[in-house]
């Protein structure tokens, strides 16, 4: 929360930060690569809105990201072998394949397979 004695009297403003990291220890430990063997749904309508798409695998880690065609979402890890996006509107306002793949931090870690979604 920041104050600013502007306008005549305090104002306050709320800052909020959203990063997947912000909040993970710094750790040693060397990430596995991860694996990525489903995506659900795997086909997506285009034009429809925003999407909660379940990546499923294995050696996903807190701190682990995923990439819909080579661009970063904001991913929730749920556990070793769970991951959840949401998939914006604009991200499927045509027909098409993505690539989704999940990438570990270091130290180890990596990119996993790509996985193929259809927007339909």
């Amino acid at each position: 929360m920041t104050n600013n004695n502007c306008c005549n009297g305090p104002t306050t403003q709320v800052v909020l930060v959203q990063s997947p990291t912000l909040l993970l220890t710094d750790s040693k430990a060397v990430k596995p690569v991860p694996v990525s063997h489903s995506a659900s749904p795997a086909t997506l309508t285009h034009g429809s809105g925003n999407v909660l798409l379940t990546v499923r695998g294995s050696g996903f880690v807190p701190g682990s990201v995923v990439n819909w065609n080579n661009k970063a979402f904001s991913a929730k890890y749920v556990n070793e072998n769970e991951m959840t996006i949401y998939v914006p509107k604009a991200a499927i306002a045509a027909a098409d394949k993505a690539a989704v793949v999940v990438t570990n931090p270091t130290p180890g870690g990596g990119k996993s397979n790509a996985l193929s979604v259809t927007i339909k």
